[in-house]
């Protein structure tokens, strides 16, 4: 039971680094896309975080794999 419930925890997010890496795109570009909507984030004063689960969804619409 409390392996199943350590498979529910939701994924520490991740910073702006983290996800241009994964997505191959430049910071820069990560910003456009942040700005035009289309990579939604989320604001915490300077830090800027994204949610796991919506970075892994939008790379399997890419065609991105996992490094």
């Amino acid at each position: 039971q409390i392996a199943v419930a350590l498979d529910r925890r939701p994924s520490p997010p991740l910073d702006r680094r983290q996800v241009a890496e994964l997505l191959k795109i430049s910071l820069p570009t990560l910003k456009k896309r942040m700005d035009d909507g289309s990579i939604r984030c989320t604001r915490i004063g300077r830090r800027v975080l994204f949610e796991r689960s919506q970075i892994d969804a939008l790379m399997q619409s890419k065609g991105l794999n996992h490094a």
